[in-house]
């Protein structure tokens, strides 16, 4: 199913936005994915829904643009940029919790660069460890949670491999 709301104009910042969903879309062509959302000038809110290893993942990219007025002086628009993460349907995962905290680092394992925490049962694979560590260097979290049943994570950073992203997130979750 296509719902992507596309609301055209001239702008360049239109154009960039569309041309980075329609690359996602084209990614994510052979998994049959149901796409909802709106993509403008100012950026775009896009979920993606599909089920792959009978597992049912959930993306959702969003951009938006804020702008800030300056007192005495004019302050430029910024971009948020996020992908929300949330696959269910998940069996007997490995339990872990993983962020950004300086403070909370001090209190777990080194196992990840810093400011990364990894909070979780010690395992005998460390390919398991060491998928993590490579998810932080490509795609530097804010957050990613994993239950036995779910995995629930946010990304502040355009993705441009979404396929890539997916492969790592399965190897993770099984």
């Amino acid at each position: 199913m296509y719902m992507i709301t596309y609301e055209s104009s001239s702008s360049p910042f239109f154009e960039a936005n569309k041309v980075h969903i329609e690359t996602i879309e084209q990614q994510l062509v052979g998994l049959k994915v149901d796409f909802t959302g709106y993509c403008n000038g100012y950026g775009y809110d896009v979920e993606a829904t599909f089920v792959k290893n009978q597992q049912t993942y959930h993306l959702r990219f969003i951009k938006g643009q804020t702008t800030q007025n300056g007192v005495y002086i004019p302050r430029n628009s910024h971009d948020h940029i996020e992908t929300e993460i949330k696959v269910n349907g998940l069996i007997n995962a490995i339990p872990f919790s993983l962020g950004r905290s300086s403070l909370v680092r001090l209190f777990t394992a080194k196992t990840l660069p810093a400011p990364y925490f990894l909070r979780m049962k010690p395992v005998e694979d460390n390919r398991f460890t060491d998928r993590l560590v490579k998810m932080v260097q490509n795609y530097d979290p804010i957050s990613l949670k994993q239950t036995n049943t779910q995995l629930t994570g946010k990304i502040r950073a355009s993705l441009t491999n979404v396929l890539g992203m997916i492969e790592d997130l399965a190897f993770v979750c099984n």
